[in-house]
């Protein structure tokens, strides 16, 4: 059955450290496919994303020895971290619900990628089928277009030099 690819799995405020600099308070939202890093506006309830969209198959996830933080590593398309960042939760619980919700994102991702995969296959192999009367009897009743080496010059509108 058809499946949601952006569903949310979990959201909620993290502390955010990026560098040398302080801890940076956002809030994250983890999609199948993607993961935002959001911060809230100070005088409403709306999220600006401060970060460009990290996609779910390029993240790789590691606790850390706090038991609150867990690093995030970005994946560029050779391969190469490109950016690493720690979060810290608020609790032990709530960053192993992270880093497993995470790695379930992944593991969703991969498989309805394989599905996809699949179905199209499957839908080729269909359309290359050859053994049902449909497809042949069709093909005898389409129209076809023949060259002869010799006919393109007419083809193109030139006379042909013989």
């Amino acid at each position: 059955g058809a499946q949601c690819v952006r569903c949310l799995l979990k959201e909620g405020p993290l502390k955010m450290k990026e560098s040398k600099e302080g801890k940076l308070d956002v809030h994250c939202f983890l999609f199948i496919d993607v993961l935002l890093i959001t911060k809230m506006q100070k005088k409403s309830e709306l999220c600006k994303v401060i970060r460009p969209p990290l996609l779910a198959e390029r993240i790789v996830c590691r606790g850390l020895q706090d038991p609150n933080s867990f690093l995030l590593m970005y994946l560029n398309e050779f391969c190469c971290a490109s950016a690493a960042l720690s979060f810290q939760c608020s609790s032990p619980s709530s960053c192993k619900d992270w880093i497993q919700k995470i790695r379930n994102a992944q593991d969703t991702l991969k498989r309805l990628k394989t599905e996809e995969s699949l179905k199209r296959e499957k839908e080729i192999q269909a359309l290359y089928m050859t053994s049902s009367p449909m497809s042949q009897s069709s093909a005898a009743s389409s129209p076809a277009i023949s060259h002869r080496s010799g006919d393109l010059a007419e083809d193109m509108g030139s006379p042909a030099v013989l």
